[in-house]
C-alpha cells in the first residue's frame, strides 16, 4: 500500500519534506525527500531514516513546506550534524559529560 496524496501540484516554490514526531507533537527534521506522483495521489519516502531511540514512540510526518522552511530544516540539519561531531569528538577526548552543550 502506497501512502496517498490529495493535492494535484504543490504551489510554486513549496516541497513535501519528512519529519520525525514523537507522540508528545514534537518533531526533527531528518535527512531523505519525499517523491510525490501528482497523478496517481501517491508518494514515497525515498533515501530516509526516520531514526530516533528504538524505545521512543514515533512516526514519519510529511508536511508541505515553503522555500523559507526549507532552507531552514537544511540549515538545522547541517548544524545539528556538526554540533553532534564536534559533542562525539569532545565526549571521546574524555570531556565531562556535564560539560556538553545539548541540542542544536
Amino acid at each position: 500500500m502506497k501512502p496517498r496524496i490529495k493535492v494535484k501540484k504543490l504551489p510554486h516554490g513549496y516541497k513535501l519534506r519528512p519529519l520525525r514526531e514523537w507522540e508528545n507533537n514534537e518533531y526533527f527534521p531528518i535527512w531523505g525527500k519525499v517523491v510525490a506522483d501528482f497523478k496517481n495521489g501517491t508518494w514515497e519516502a525515498v533515501d530516509t531514516d526516520i531514526g530516533g531511540n528504538p524505545e521512543d514512540k514515533r512516526k514519519l510526518k510529511i508536511c508541505v513546506v515553503d522555500a523559507d522552511a526549507n532552507a531552514y530544516l537544511d540549515y538545522f540539519l547541517m548544524a545539528h550534524k556538526v554540533h553532534k561531531k564536534s559533542q562525539d569528538l569532545l565526549r571521546n577526548a574524555g570531556v565531562n559529560e556535564g560539560a556538553l552543550v545539548t541540542g542544536v
